[in-house]
């Protein structure tokens, strides 16, 4: 039955493109059954809610004009839990690329405390062709930088978030130039427990920061 499934699907694989794999084929195997995984839109407008779990809302996203790179913005983010963390700079290649952040607001509606960083994924599709893997980060509550400010940078290292407390969910990846400046489709496609899925349309969402003026 397993090698059944599995020339069907890589021949509808063949068959459709890219986009219409990742929402109609993808499958998880849970004692041997084949259960389809749940995708659903998240829009500015929009919450997901999961019972007993979470609300996730308030997508956005900001990358960077020549003139904002060449002033020298860019991303910070920690590696810590500790308070009075240095904050560390997000690298990306100056001349060809701008760094691109996705992010929304996750609240915990569970009855316990969740490790958010180990549950999600997120893979930044261009064109239905090109992925782009991210570094997931969250802003940890009451959590304080080198200058004593609370909660203006997310960190790697996320810690705990007990129950009815919400938080940043931020990716971070670098994207070409050529990206940012076209209007081919832009999508991220974050994943939860490996079960549930949701699209964020990036255009939709993001603000290109222009530097100083």
């Amino acid at each position: 039955m397993k090698k059944c499934l599995s020339a069907l699907l890589a021949l509808l694989a063949l068959a459709l493109p890219l986009g219409a794999v990742a929402q109609e084929l993808e499958v998880m195997v849970i004692d041997g059954a084949a259960a389809p995984v749940e995708e659903q839109q998240l829009t500015a407008e929009s919450a997901i809610r999961i019972p007993d779990d979470c609300i996730i809302d308030g997508p956005w996203a900001r990358w960077y004009s020549d003139k904002a790179i060449s002033q020298g913005s860019g991303f910070v983010y920690l590696d810590t839990q500790e308070n009075g963390a240095e904050s560390l700079r997000w690298d990306f290649p100056v001349d060809t690329h701008t760094p691109l952040l996705v992010k929304m607001n996750f609240t915990n509606m569970s009855h316990e405390e969740t490790k958010l960083l180990s549950r999600v994924s997120c893979e930044v599709i261009y064109d239905d062709k090109y992925i782009f893997e991210t570094t997931p980060m969250q802003v940890n509550p009451e959590q304080t930088d080198a200058e004593g400010v609370t909660g203006a940078s997310a960190s790697i290292d996320g810690t705990p978030l007990p129950p009815l407390f919400g938080t940043e969910l931020r990716f971070y990846t670098n994207v070409p130039k050529l990206v940012r400046d076209s209007d081919a489709p832009l999508i991220a496609r974050v994943t939860l427990d490996d079960s549930t899925v949701f699209t964020i349309d990036v255009r939709s969402v993001v603000e290109t920061y222009n530097g100083e003026e």
